[in-house]
């Protein structure tokens, strides 16, 4: 028999002996395993304690972590709690949406991390059956052994739960696709009260519509099983090139309806934008013929390289360098790292004028955070399987915010953006990511309207696990910027709860809120940040006001000529 215990072995609680059936699994993943924080001198609060990836924010004191090894055994844990329950997948969420109210002994964590893998692919129906904690990696892995893959576009990370991707709204990138959550066919879920239920396909329960349990950010019980859709596995071709913004404004929205994946990087310190189109390859190509006699285990790039953005890039890992504390060319940190670089004050934003320190001509190892950043120079188009040239995982914990703004306010956003940049020079050490996304069935979706344009921007940690003193209020102030034109945040990155009004937001959120009434009426499975979101106080039920509703700036403020801001 065992239960679950803490990373020192103290002896078990009265509540963990409720739970005396289940095994107990204590994660790896903790502040200071974080790489970046080697040097920090861990308190045994922090080893006792796991942290998200980020290693910033605590989720769960270890001895209240608990990992079953079957449905059985977590149905049979949430009847036996009488305390709050939340959900961990990989930890990779920033915010504390999974964290336990802090001191409270009777909460519960459930780590899933036991029940994953395939257990059903069925190729006639094209459908496959994952257990909630098999990773993103491991699904494409394992279709691709089947001669399948994801009828979606993959997102960047592959070490996140299959459970926790559809969950958090995560998603790729391209009109033709929404995201991983509409992918779905049913799920199996343990509720909150301890009954098991089968959500969506012809023997889903028809009170609980999928569309509410896909991206439910785990507050109306635990997925146990997964069944998604699959397709036949494709080659595709990512064409890269370089252009201005200009370019970008009156092309972005025709490359994502001709395109199946359009992926665009925003430098705004220099107006210079990178866009990845990513296409079904060509059978006849000669990139093709070579990557398939690789047998697929071989991306194929082209001979040709282009430097267009190569100053560019040099300027911003100089930033990233200072920002970081690292040097742009060493996995050592750098006691004096040098100034934060700006543009020449007498530099024209369509032909910048830049200040770069002579490029080293020897060849050091380079730090991984600057490879997201340096992979831009000397581009070369590529061709290979969808994840082999779009998860490229992240190589060091971060702070990400993305926010989703409707397709027809995109380039009036970006617009906002560009003043709100060209009044805050270097406050960004790494471009604006865009997006965009077909419609979503997944009512906590940002584009349950329709499609929208996810804009994303980061701040990478420096190697005393720090970020710059700025970086959270920049962050915040973009999202402000972004909230006017009706932005809404990914739930699985940063977002200040604050700024938004999620009850005019989002079209079915009352109709969710019914549901996570009806399914859970106590709120146990809301954690207490998740409460601020959802407007509930700490008792469960007393619901706090919500920010006065305001019409949105997009509806009201007219597109301004792009010549007054180019």
């Amino acid at each position: 028999m065992s239960v679950a215990i803490d990373a020192v072995s103290r002896a078990p609680t009265a509540h963990t002996k409720k739970a005396a059936l289940l095994s107990c699994h204590l994660p790896t993943t903790a502040k200071t395993a974080n790489t970046t924080n080697v040097a920090l001198a861990p308190t045994a609060a922090e080893e006792d304690t796991l942290y998200n990836w980020s290693g910033i924010n605590p989720i769960a004191p270890r001895s209240q972590i608990h990992a079953p090894e079957s449905e059985e055994q977590l149905a049979a844990l949430i009847r036996a709690s009488d305390g709050r329950i939340n959900v961990v997948g990989s930890a990779l969420s920033y915010e504390m949406i999974a964290s336990l109210p802090a001191g409270d002994q009777s909460a519960l964590l459930v780590d899933m991390r036991e029940l994953k893998g395939l257990r059903s692919i069925d190729e006639e129906k094209g459908t496959a059956v994952f257990g909630p904690a098999t990773t993103i990696d491991s699904v494409i892995r394992i279709l691709g052994e089947h001669g399948r893959m994801l009828p979606c576009s993959p997102g960047v990370i592959g070490i996140q739960t299959l459970a926790g991707s559809i969950s958090t709204g995560t998603h790729g990138q391209g009109l033709f696709q929404a995201s991983y959550a509409d992918i779905v066919e049913s799920v199996r879920v343990v509720l909150p009260s301890g009954e098991v239920a089968i959500v969506g396909g012809p023997k889903g329960r028809p009170d609980l519509p999928l569309a509410a349990f896909v991206t439910s950010v785990g507050t109306l019980g635990v997925i146990t099983e997964i069944e998604i859709r699959t397709a036949p596995r494709r080659v595709f071709s990512c064409t890269k090139l370089t252009c201005d913004l200009s370019d970008l404004l009156e092309n972005y929205q025709r490359w994502n309806e001709t395109v199946e994946f359009v992926k665009v990087w925003w430098f705004p310190e220099t107006d210079q934008v990178h866009v990845w189109l990513t296409d079904p390859a060509d059978p006849a190509s000669a990139a093709y013929k070579e990557f398939v006699q690789s047998e697929g285990k071989t991306p194929v790039e082209s001979a040709v390289a282009s430097s267009a953005l190569n100053d560019t890039v040099h300027l911003y890992c100089t930033a990233m360098s200072h920002d970081t504390k690292s040097s742009a060319t060493s996995t050592t940190s750098s006691a004096s790292p040098p100034p934060s670089p700006t543009l020449s004050a007498t530099s024209s934003s369509s032909s910048p004028s830049i200040s770069l320190p002579e490029p080293s001509s020897e060849i050091p190892q380079i730090a991984p955070q600057f490879r997201t950043v340096r992979r831009f120079a000397d581009a070369r188009d590529i061709t290979g399987h969808q994840e082999q040239i779009l998860t490229k995982g992240i190589p060091v914990p971060q702070v990400n915010c993305e926010i989703a703004v409707p397709l027809e306010h995109w380039s009036a956003a970006t617009l906002a953006l560009r003043e709100w940049t060209m009044s805050n020079k270097g406050r960004l050490h790494y471009p604006f990511i865009y997006r965009a996304t077909g419609q979503s069935s997944a009512w906590l979706n940002p584009a349950y309207d329709g499609p929208v344009v996810y804009i994303g921007l980061l701040v990478y940690l420096a190697a005393d696990g720090t970020i710059r003193a700025d970086g959270l209020e920049t962050m915040r102030d973009v999202q402000v910027v972004l909230e006017r034109f009706g932005g809404l945040p990914h739930w699985g990155k940063h977002f200040v709860p604050e700024i938004y009004d999620f009850g005019r937001g989002f079209a079915r959120w009352d109709d969710f809120e019914e549901l996570r009434s009806k399914v859970d009426p106590t709120s146990r499975f809301l954690s207490p940040w998740l409460g601020k979101v959802f407007a509930v106080g700490s008792d469960g039920r007393t619901v706090v006001a919500r920010p006065a509703r305001r019409q949105s700036a997009a509806t009201v403020m007219p597109q301004v000529a792009l010549a007054a801001h180019l």
